[in-house]
């Protein structure tokens, strides 16, 4: 079987019927023939996954010449033996050729079908009533979704500060992370607070707490230090913290004694969130959304991601001064299906600025189809006018979610798996 697909400003669209329909040959019909093979090697990838006995051709057409286009698809028609004009999207002029050409070839007994796939509802629409396709959802991963929009995930392998690789497995981190959620939530603005301190904390410390391939065994800063600094305050703050975090097993070793304050973290995971405070809530977003289930029971989302920072143009120069790349980082990304969910976790204050990057990054990586959604511990605290800020974020097609501190486990997960249906 061969699927015409008519080359759209979306690549999901472009691919979505290629995926779906049961394809052997695939053909891009557009007027670019730079864009078309700009998309080829991503295109060609996905394809190989998906339908790997599938290969793509490209067929560049003049602009705005129906004939042309026409003729064209007729004579695909009458060389392969089975064509479906996938008009899920593509140029009006082009969609409209798409339509003739198929009632000519229907005219000459070809076998042709006109079809259109909806990557919303993940359903085909037919205008022959032959559409008997497979009902395999497909299922994308966050790297695939943003390859296909021209960008990379950039890991923490690859570069310093980039997208970390949580192990949920590593002595019950799983656990862990609601302990402290539980504990976060009590007083956001404070754990905040502590959060910063922690980092500053660390900034008096050796340079063994930046080892990306070992655990700080000994957290130690002298009270001698601390005065030199100007520090003093932050011992004083910090102690109460690390009473509470040790009693639940997160630091070990703490010593107070008249020449320092010192102790250890249980791994690194647990360093990493409790030196960056914001951090606990995208990972309790992470876990819900991977715990919602459908009526059928199977997982509402196929894929997840936290703290992830993209590439646009898919070019990492690892850490090089030289060739700086242009990067944004999405608190959590959520793939269901083929649709991809933004979300932009605010465990404190925030401005209107958070609603237009978020609205820039998923316009960029997910078109019109991306979902967009910023969760937040309490904006009425945090946001003076907040009637204007839920206005600007309805207005621009963002879910707002508050006050998820108050919220239930159950609750919680409720309202991350409505965002996919919105």
């Amino acid at each position: 079987m061969t699927v015409i697909e008519l080359f759209d400003h979306s690549p999901l669209q472009n691919l979505s019927g290629a995926l779906n329909f049961p394809a052997d040959r695939v053909i891009f019909v557009g007027t670019n023939r730079r864009k078309l093979e700009a998309h080829l090697a991503v295109y060609q990838a996905l394809l190989a996954r998906f339908r790997p006995t599938a290969h793509i051709d490209l067929a560049p057409v003049p602009k705005y010449d129906l004939s042309a286009v026409v003729a064209l698809l007729c004579r695909i028609a009458e060389t392969d033996k089975s064509v479906i004009f996938d008009v899920s999207g593509g140029d009006d002029y082009i969609l409209a050729a798409a339509g003739v050409a198929y009632e000519k070839c229907r005219e000459k007994g070809l076998d042709v079908r006109l079809s259109h796939f909806s990557v919303r509802s993940g359903r085909f629409a037919g205008f022959d009533n032959r559409n008997a396709f497979s009902k395999t959802r497909i299922e994308l991963t966050c790297d695939e979704v943003i390859s296909l929009h021209g960008g990379a995930i950039v890991y923490a392998e690859q570069k310093k500060n980039g997208t970390m690789r949580w192990d949920f497995s590593d002595r019950g981190f799983g656990a862990d992370v609601l302990t402290l959620w539980q504990l976060c939530r009590a007083d956001c603005r404070d754990w905040n607070r502590k959060g910063a301190m922690m980092g500053e904390w660390e900034g008096l410390c050796d340079a063994r707490l930046h080892d990306p391939k070992s655990v700080p065994s000994d957290v130690n800063v002298s009270y001698g230090r601390l005065r030199e600094s100007g520090k003093l305050y932050l011992a004083n703050a910090l102690l109460p913290h690390l009473k509470v975090l040790a009693s639940h097993g997160f630091i070990e070793n703490l010593q107070n004694t008249e020449e320092a304050l010192s102790f250890s973290y249980k791994s690194r995971q647990i360093r990493a969130l409790l030196v960056k405070a914001g951090t606990v809530l995208e990972l309790v977003t992470y876990l819900a959304a991977k715990n919602v289930k459908t009526a059928a029971g199977r997982y509402l989302y196929n894929d997840a991601r936290t703290g992830v920072v993209l590439d646009w143009d898919g070019n990492i120069h690892a850490d090089n001064p030289s060739f700086p790349d242009t990067e944004n980082e999405i608190d959590v990304l959520l793939v269901r299906g083929m649709i991809p969910v933004f979300i932009s976790c605010k465990n404190g204050s925030t401005d209107e600025n958070e609603l237009y990057k978020l609205s820039a990054v998923a316009e960029h990586f997910g078109a019109k189809f991306a979902r967009k959604a910023l969760i937040a511990t309490d904006l009425q605290k945090n946001y003076t006018s907040l009637a204007r800020f839920n206005d600007r974020a309805r207005e621009m097609g963002i879910t707002v979610i508050d006050g998820v501190h108050k919220m239930t486990a159950g609750e919680f997960s409720r309202q991350i798996g409505s965002l996919a249906a919105r």
